[in-house]
């Protein structure tokens, strides 16, 4: 458990939560700044749990600290950023901040390197849904779509059955669409958004298809025109594999 000391500098502080929240298998970590100071929660199977009010200053330090691993702007705090620490044998983390009238919230997305190479049986399923994704995964054609809450386990899912499938035909031509990519998958070639340069799910799905593939990863199903296409895809003789946030 994370235990915040007055007394502790922000570097040492932010060390300790980073390697607290692994230890306690964390997805995320919130920094929710207030008008009494800065809110620390994380996510844990799901549900966010608070663990600590830091007062203002200390807390704008850990911010900034954080921003600096992550190789952000440190000067820019009215806009929001994205950025990854990496060098952490433990595994990456992406740093996302957001500008709000009491200063910046931070969310922090931990990837842990010992879930990298999962497979359907590592996930603890019962037997008929592993049967059933293991199934899925076998198919030649139509979709798969994995849902649930925020952390809940949907993109280790979807990444699981992709292994499964390029373990059992590595000739297969698989291919993803993801925003952004959270680990590096062997025998897939993935593709990372990038909105600013108007890269967003229709264009990469539109140009996707004419490249002859033979399954498809979709991270997120977000409006319509990704879900019209998804089917599409499904019903023309592709494997399509993708997630949607619901509860």
């Amino acid at each position: 458990m994370w235990v915040y000391d007055a007394a502790t500098d922000a570097p040492t502080l932010v060390d300790r939560l980073l390697h607290a929240a692994r230890e306690v298998r964390a997805t995320d970590v919130h920094l929710q700044p207030t008008a009494d100071g800065l809110r620390v929660l994380w996510r844990i199977d799901g549900l966010l749990d608070e663990l600590a009010v830091v007062p203002g200053d200390l807390g704008v330090r850990m911010t900034t600290r954080l921003k600096v691993l992550a190789e952000l702007l440190t000067y820019q705090n009215d806009r929001p950023q994205e950025g990854r620490i990496r060098g952490d044998s433990a595994g990456e983390v992406r740093v996302s901040t957001f500008p709000t009238v009491f200063g910046e919230r931070v969310a922090l997305r931990l990837f842990d390197v010992t879930t990298s190479l999962l497979r359907l049986g590592d996930l603890g399923f019962d037997d008929a849904t592993r049967t059933e994704l293991q199934t899925a995964s076998e198919l030649t054609s139509g979709a798969v779509l994995i849902t649930g809450p925020s952390g809940s386990g949907k993109t280790t899912t979807a990444y699981a059955c992709l292994r499964e499938i390029a373990a059992a035909t590595p000739a297969r031509s698989i291919v993803t669409v993801e925003d952004p990519v959270e680990s590096v998958l062997p025998g897939v070639a993935q593709s990372q958004l990038n909105e600013a340069a108007g890269f967003d799910y229709a264009v990469a799905l539109k140009a996707l298809l004419r490249q002859d593939p033979q399954v498809i990863l979709v991270g997120e199903i977000r409006d319509a025109t990704v879900a019209r296409t998804v089917v599409e895809a499904a019903l023309t003789g592709h494997l399509v594999i993708s997630t949607f946030h619901a509860h």
